[in-house]
């Protein structure tokens, strides 16, 4: 019998669409940004961004125009003064609040000279401080037609961009729910992958024998971990509602200096000795950079924004070694490691293009924007490719279960074949004999003249009738088995020799009874018996109860008339 190949389950699919749809959409928000300049986003109070009209002096007294958002470049000593006047048709707030953000700047904010805000409150006890100033800042009722001025002095100095977003003027409660719609991208991207990673990590521990899983799943499980926390530590939601802004500053670099790591090992674990080794290399270099990094941030001899090209070097040279390795691995030792190689392209990409902007001084005010994408991509057919392996291995073993059930199954009467007897006599002679081993054996009367008079369609509901009178009737310390055309046997445990000739007696009656429901002279002849030490072997055992089974058709056939033996 062929056996019909199962489509792959719905169940993936499924997953993958809203995943997919998942990534989509968010990744969507990110890059198609509203232009918040001619948009109104009401949640209870007007929302205004105040990005035209701006007068920017930098320290040598140069005055141009702009509108925000905007990078500064480092100038003559890093000082930036911005300054407009505040709207008059700004309508009616109760609550007035100025929301401003940059990165890696000291932030002084004044309204008509009167200083409402300094940031830092206090210097920093690490090298440069917070990356990004997200400060809330309290309005009076009047501030309509007031003068906005706000003094920056850049942290790092050097050939950096300093981004600056166009400040928000409204309730504060408005512009967290905008921070949260402008957050849901990347929310949303961060909350699946941590999901991902949690079902990873359960299919490992729970699955790993089962499925013959190696430590790439771990790796990958960590390696979306670590990417989820990023990405939410990259979410503008995440700036704003973290209060201390040094530690989410620190963790952003951190988890970014972390991702190589469980990456070369999830690319790593394909490979041959050889590229295992150079991975275990990289990944040693990887976390020694991220250690050497914690080091000097800590004790201030080096900013972890200086310290980004190194990490940039870290990922970029680790999937170098990966690619490397992978080309040039053995195809028989490691038949998926091109696979996973071309999965990573997305990722590849992504980093790439990140890199570039940051380094062509253009960055977006998400600068990972692309890494994320990409490295979404990734994660994503990863884990597909995970579901599907772990389908095709269920569905083998239920095909599996299928032919072994066929083998050991008679497809007439639904009980245990030839096959299961033979199996089972060999465990009873290869084990101890259980307590109270007995044994009934059955046999239909004049099958023939059944099948001759009545049709072979009547004879083999005969035999159906008698698998299904033995099935029912044996108790669950034992099994029924069809042992040749006519022939049945069940072997039970735990029962008296009485017990085993009463249930005999009970068979042969019912058998009979329903005999005469289907109108066909359906009788049994049975023997019964339990095991003794005289058997001496399980096979001894079985003749003795045969012969007992044929010395009742013989008496049977003195007693009944032909057309019912």
């Amino acid at each position: 019998m062929q056996l019909k190949q199962n489509k792959r389950p719905e169940a993936i699919n499924l997953i993958l669409t809203v995943f997919a749809l998942l990534a989509v959409a968010a990744m969507t928000l990110v890059i198609s940004r509203v232009d918040r300049a001619n948009n109104l986003y009401p949640f209870s109070e007007p929302l205004f961004c105040l990005s035209e009209d701006w007068e920017l002096t930098d320290s040598g007294g140069n005055v141009s125009k702009i509108t925000l958002p905007c990078a500064l470049r480092y100038g003559t000593d890093g000082n930036y003064t911005l300054q407009t006047v505040l709207p008059q048709d700004s309508g009616v707030i109760s609550s007035p609040a100025l929301q401003f953000y940059s990165n890696y700047t000291d932030v002084k904010i004044y309204l008509d000279d009167v200083q409402l805000l300094a940031f830092p409150h206090e210097p920093p006890r690490c090298a440069g401080g917070p990356g990004n100033t997200w400060q809330f800042v309290r309005l009076p009722a009047d501030f309509a037609g007031r003068t906005l001025k706000i003094e920056l002095h850049c942290q790092l100095g050097g050939n950096l961009s300093y981004a600056v977003k166009a400040p928000l003027l409204g309730a504060k409660a408005t512009m967290l729910n905008d921070a949260l719609t402008e957050s849901v991208a990347y929310l949303t991207v961060s909350a699946c992958m941590m999901v991902l990673a949690i079902m990873l990590l359960a299919m490992y521990f729970f699955l790993r024998r089962r499925l013959d899983l190696n430590s790439a799943t771990l790796f990958l499980a960590l390696f979306a971990a670590v990417f989820a926390a990023y990405v939410f530590c990259e979410s503008s939601y995440a700036k704003m509602c973290v209060p201390n802004g040094h530690a989410l500053y620190f963790c952003t670099f951190m988890l970014l200096a972390a991702m190589p790591s469980p990456l070369i090992g999830f690319f790593g674990s394909d490979l041959g000795p050889r590229g295992r080794r150079i991975s275990s290399v990289f990944s040693l270099a990887c976390i020694a950079s991220l250690l050497i990094q914690m080091l000097l941030h800590f004790t201030g001899t080096a900013n972890l924004r200086k310290m980004l090209p190194v990490t940039h070097l870290a990922i970029l040279a680790s999937m170098a070694m990966i690619a490397f390795c992978t080309l040039t691995a053995d195809p028989e030792r490691a038949p998926n490691a091109k696979r996973k190689l071309l999965s990573g392209i997305p990722m590849l990409i992504g980093g790439c293009l990140d890199i570039l902007l940051l380094a062509l001084g253009r960055p977006s005010f998400n600068n990972s924007v692309w890494l994320v994408s990409g490295v979404t991509l990734f994660v994503l057919f990863q884990f597909g490719t995970f579901l599907s392996t772990y389908f095709t291995l269920h569905r083998r073993a239920i095909e599996a279960e299928l032919l072994r059930n066929m083998a050991f199954r008679d497809l007439l009467t639904g009980i245990a074949n030839r096959n299961a007897y033979e199996q089972r006599l060999k465990e009873l002679g290869s084990a101890p004999v259980p307590d109270g081993l007995c044994c009934i054996i059955a046999d239909i009367n004049n099958l023939k003249y059944i099948n001759d008079t009545y049709g072979h369609r009547v004879g083999d509901s005969a035999i159906q009738t008698a698998g299904e009178v033995l099935n029912r009737m044996i108790p669950d310390r034992g099994r029924a088995f069809r042992t040749g055309g006519d022939e049945f046997v069940a072997l039970l445990e735990g029962m008296s020799e009485d017990a085993a000739q009463s249930l005999a007696e009970a068979i042969k009656g019912e058998a009979a009874r329903r005999g005469e429901n289907l109108a066909i002279p359906l009788t049994l002849a049975v023997g019964s018996g339990c095991y003794e030490e005289s058997d001496g072997n399980i096979q001894d055992f079985i003749r003795r109860v045969d012969s007992r089974m044929y010395e009742s058709k013989r008496r049977m056939k003195g007693s009944l008339a032909p057309e019912r033996l």
